[in-house]
């Protein structure tokens, strides 16, 4: 039986907090992917990859390319398609084995899901000259780096489609882009999501935040609605109605082993959409990296672990610190059992490539988003010292 491991004692993801709400926009933060085209915004992600496999004319019993080291949000909307995943291995770097995905194509494949892992960008100049060449529709995942360009242009611009996930950059319940920079986008199937969904997107936020401290005094006032609001979420998932459940959320609202077909095409929640357009872009960008830089300062010399990307480029706003560690079966848990907010993709392929199975183990990601304090990141780095040096360490 897998072991059950403490609620992690910082966030893993950003949250709100005074800081988020006053922080300026100060100058530019840069590129966005939704500089790269037209956009749709979707309630997640996975919604998102989902939308864009349809524009692409992938059917039933097509077959469409994705990396063997993978997150399975990736994957489930190509199931929910019917569509069939093929996987190809990644390079040391993450990047893609172009050799390797024309190995694996047939007159069935439609499609390929390339993501920009952790914010650091493919070759997609290279990509898109391949997808061309053997007439497949590029579908760059950008849900890791909303911020950034590469090669001259925004990220997202060289993909048929590419997709974004707000929740892993803003302190939003919900929310996925669809951007296209060569196709039209048409919006006549999308729908809100009604206000009863808007109400729990914005008490789940405020609870998220006081769970870690954060507007300690707005939860407080709020505590009421908020577990009225749990009764009610726990009353309607009690209930096997579908339209109770279309109105108040998906099935699954978190995680990432399922997509709620009936929520593909529905659009972000308002309150999410406010929360994206209040928050500074400069200081996300700001706040990333200077976290990012930090953890590479106190990391990189440390016996049996190191960063997987030890230098950050000035174009890169980085979405976690992928970390590679030695001793995966003693470090894992070790730092779970902690409290440390980490963890991995396990759940991948294991067959086709070398490299993703032994990251599926050995690459811990860590956050290093922009509401993290800067004790709770001496905290952090403090547990990765102790555990990568400490006496277990040395037997």
């Amino acid at each position: 039986m897998p072991e059950t491991y403490p609620r992690p004692r910082i966030p893993l993801l950003p949250l709100l907090s005074w800081r988020m709400l006053f922080a300026r926009q100060t100058g530019s933060c840069g590129s966005t992917v939704l500089d790269a085209g037209r956009a749709i915004d979707t309630t997640s992600g996975r919604a998102a990859i989902a939308v864009a496999l349809k524009y692409a004319g992938v059917r039933a019993g097509d077959k469409v390319l994705v990396p063997a080291f993978h997150c399975q949000s990736m994957i489930e909307p190509i199931k929910a398609m019917s569509a069939v995943p093929v996987y190809f291995r990644i390079h040391a770097d993450t990047s893609v084995d172009l050799d390797d995905m024309r190995a694996r194509m047939d007159n069935a494949t439609r499609a390929v899901i390339v993501p920009h892992y952790f914010g650091f960008p493919q070759n997609t100049p290279v990509i898109r000259q391949f997808c061309d060449t053997f007439g497949l529709a590029l579908i760059e995942d950008c849900a890791h780096a909303f911020f950034g360009v590469c090669h001259r242009y925004p990220m997202g611009w060289y993909g048929d489609y590419a997709i974004a996930s707000a929740k892993k950059f803003f302190p939003v319940y919900d929310g996925g882009f669809l951007i296209s920079s060569r196709h039209p986008l048409d919006t006549a199937d999308f729908e809100s999501v009604g206000w009863m969904f808007n109400v729990k997107a914005a008490l789940n936020v405020l609870e998220y935040a006081g769970g870690y401290g954060r507007l300690k005094v707005v939860n407080a006032v709020l505590a009421l609605p908020m577990r009225l609001q749990k009764y009610l979420w726990k009353k309607a998932k009690s209930i096997s109605l579908s339209s109770t459940l279309t109105t108040v959320g998906p099935k699954i609202s978190s995680g990432y082993k399922y997509l709620d077909t009936q929520w593909i095409n529905k659009r972000m929640s308002g309150f999410s959409r406010g929360l994206l357009a209040m928050t500074s872009k400069t200081w996300v960008v700001r706040r990333r990296r200077e976290n990012y830089n930090k953890l590479v300062a106190a990391l990189s010399d440390l016996p049996k672990g190191r960063p997987l990307f030890p230098h950050l480029p000035n174009e890169v706003t980085p979405y976690m610190f992928p970390f590679l560690v030695d001793e995966p079966d003693r470090v894992f848990p070790r730092l779970k059992r902690l409290g440390v907010p980490i963890y991995r993709w396990e759940d991948i392929e294991a067959t086709t490539c070398d490299i993703s199975r032994s990251y599926a183990q050995r690459l811990l990601q860590l956050p290093c988003h922009q509401d993290l304090r800067a004790k709770e990141l001496d905290w952090m780095i403090e547990c990765l010292k102790s555990t990568l040096t400490g006496p277990e360490a040395a037997s």
